[in-house]
């Protein structure tokens, strides 16, 4: 069975009270070894799992984010490619430049994340998304069962809670940190393969 893999990270920067903080999404696409008797196709199932997540230290500096992501960069190894998602909403687009300047070997995009429910507009200087829709995605994969988590993630509870506590339609609890990380890691692979939120999950 082929078995292709790619990691996506997404970043969101601290937001007045809240912190910084990461997700790690790995997409796996298992191809059959033999075809469809019926169709002639070999099936394809599309997974992505959550292979890390966490907040960053309190009060870290955004100066330090670029060695952060290089870290996350050099513990994921070289051998599969590997896309960061960041928020660029605020101060983080001077911190998407520090990135880029610190030669990270990521592919970068910035997110320009809009309050209610624009649609995903990509443009050579980054993208653009609607709060809404960002978590509407996160939703929809959730409900597609495409999105899984490994029970010994150490921050599972903590992220399935602000998972639950995200509301769509208006800004959420006090920290939302982890699920808008997750987000954006989740709209990037997604955006990469749409078919993964068309994969019949059993």
């Amino acid at each position: 069975m082929e078995r292709k893999k790619e990691h996506f990270i997404g970043l969101d920067l601290a937001q007045r009270v809240d912190f910084s903080a990461y997700a790690i999404v790995t997409a796996t696409t298992h191809i059959a070894d033999t075809p469809d008797p019926v169709y002639y196709q070999r099936a394809k199932t599309e997974l992505l799992r959550v292979r890390d997540a966490a907040q960053c230290p309190p009060g870290l500096a955004y100066t330090k984010i670029p060695s952060v992501v290089y870290q996350l960069r050099c513990a994921l190894g070289w051998d599969l490619p590997v896309t960061l998602a960041v928020d660029a909403t605020g101060p983080g687009l001077p911190v998407v430049e520090m990135i880029k300047a610190s030669h990270p070997q990521v592919e970068i995009q910035s997110y320009t994340i809009t309050p209610g429910g624009a649609g995903l507009n990509i443009r050579k200087g980054g993208h653009t998304i609607g709060r809404q829709t960002l978590l509407s995605n996160l939703r929809v994969a959730l409900e597609a069962r495409v999105l899984r988590f490994p029970g010994n993630l150490h921050c599972r509870h903590q992220l399935l809670e602000q998972i639950l506590d995200a509301s769509i339609d208006a800004p959420g609890r006090e920290h939302d940190d982890l699920v808008f990380a997750l987000a954006l890691g989740v709209n990037s692979a997604t955006t990469r393969n749409p078919s993964l939120l068309k994969t019949p999950i059993t």
